[in-house]
This record gives C-alpha cells, sequence and structure tokens, in this order.
C-alpha cells in the first residue's frame, strides 16, 4: 500500500461530498526550498492558499513537492491538525454549514503523541473527522485509536 493508493483510494470517494472539489492540502515533515524543516507547509508551494482542485490536484501538488522538498523527521501531526482546525473553526464562526474531513497519510509513527491527543481533544467540538492512513512497513500499533487517545 503506498502514499498514491492512499490519496485515490480515500480522495475518490470523499470528492463527492464536497460541491466545489476544492481541498486544503498540506504536507508536514519536509525540508522545504530555502527554509527548515515544516511540520505543516501547503503542498501546492502557494504562500497564501492551500488549496488543490479535485483528487487530481491532490495527486499533482504530491508529485510535485516530492521534487522540491527533502522528507524529513520527526513525524509531527499535531501542527496540521491544528491547522484543519484553525479552518473549521472559522468556518464556523462565519456561520458556514460547512464539514472538514483531514486525511494525514504518513510512513512514519508519531513523534509528537501528546501534542497531537491535545489537537484532537481541542478540535473534538469542531466540525471536523480526522482520518490517519498508515503507509509502508512502519510499526502503527501505537497509533490505534484506542492505544493513541487512552495514554
Amino acid at each position: 500500500f503506498d502514499v498514491y493508493q492512499a490519496i485515490l483510494g480515500v480522495s475518490e470517494v470523499l470528492q463527492f461530498y464536497d460541491n466545489d472539489r476544492r481541498f486544503p492540502a498540506w504536507g508536514f515533515g519536509a525540508k522545504i526550498p530555502r527554509g527548515s524543516v515544516s511540520h505543516c507547509f501547503n503542498l501546492n508551494a502557494s504562500t497564501n492558499d492551500c488549496e488543490v482542485v479535485g483528487v487530481e490536484g491532490i495527486m499533482s501538488a504530491y508529485s510535485s513537492t516530492l521534487y522540491s522538498v527533502s522528507l524529513a523527521g520527526p513525524t509531527l501531526f499535531g501542527p496540521v491538525i491544528s491547522k484543519a482546525a484553525e479552518i473549521a473553526s472559522h468556518s464556523v464562526q462565519y456561520g458556514n454549514n460547512k464539514y472538514f474531513v483531514l486525511l494525514i497519510i504518513t510512513d512514519g509513527v508519531i513523534t509528537d503523541q501528546q501534542e497531537t491527543k491535545d489537537s484532537i481533544v481541542r478540535a473534538s467540538d469542531l466540525p471536523l473527522s480526522i482520518l490517519i492512513v498508515g503507509v509502508g512497513n512502519a510499526d502503527f500499533t501505537q497509533m490505534r485509536v484506542n492505544h493513541l487517545l487512552n495514554t
């Protein structure tokens, strides 16, 4: 199971629940051009707009990003969960009846377990679901829901 299969498998289903098919897309755990390691950056390389159009836009942004960044650890989910929660919170504040789904695809086990749990708890009253898909050969046992939230 690779990243592309995960993006296609989940996104092709979810895109039909979004009428404008515009998706915020972020990367994390990479050294961005002329910068340091970032744990939440716009996947489309834009400085002011994180959205891409359709599954094709997600795939294209991901592929392009792989050529312009260097993957780097540690694997931190807290910043990207907080960013998604910020967008969901703004939507609520402005009376938009939108629901958000954050899909995190990772090939590494999280290293900010407490920050991730805290971010999930802070976002728990927002119209936001969080899906975490592990790809590759890492041992994702500690990322199971019961383990993650009960530790």
